[in-house]
């Protein structure tokens, strides 16, 4: 998978206040800061590892159906992970 975005891990620092959300294979490359919960720093931490999940299954599902192992997965949930992978990727497909 190519990537726009700086790749994953991303790690959280707190500083007294001040949460910042860094990119560690990019030398330390600010991602966003200053984000006003731990909890929201974590999640857009956790956005590049949710990304690769929402791929993978999808990849998984297709390889299930085009080898004739199982059916895809259910319309709504399949419509959900390409919303999102869209979304994350600035709306591109």
């Amino acid at each position: 998978m190519t990537h726009k975005h700086t790749p994953a891990p991303w790690t959280v620092t707190k500083h007294f206040y001040v949460i910042d959300v860094h990119g560690v294979l990019a030398d330390d490359e600010l991602i966003a800061g200053d984000i006003g919960s731990l909890a929201d720093a974590n999640l857009i931490a956790a956005a590049p590892d949710m990304l690769e999940a929402l791929h993978v299954i999808l990849d998984a599902a297709d390889d299930r159906v085009n080898d004739g192992l199982g059916h895809d997965l259910p319309p709504i949930v399949r419509e959900k992970i390409e919303r999102a992978i869209r979304e994350a990727k600035g709306g591109d497909t």
